[in-house]
């Protein structure tokens, strides 16, 4: 994710936290907490640190729906 990290960043606590559960609102939600405590961003002119963390949360959620939901298809 552009601006999130000046390098691609693994979010390890995250692979941790979804390896082998089923993906449930609640995991959704916990996962994508812990992308947002996980990433160090950098603020600047065009955002600052918080909402990018913010941004990597709900990237995340919005992710994890959509796998699931694929999943279940």
């Amino acid at each position: 994710m552009i601006g999130a990290s000046p390098r691609p960043h693994r979010l390890t606590r995250v692979e941790t936290l979804l390896n082998g559960h089923t993906i449930d609102d609640g995991l959704i939600r916990q996962a994508a907490a812990t992308a947002a405590e996980e990433v160090d961003p950098p603020g600047d002119l065009h955002a600052d640190a918080a909402y990018r963390r913010g941004l990597v949360a709900t990237l995340i959620e919005r992710g994890l729906r959509a796998a699931a939901q694929q999943g279940s298809a």
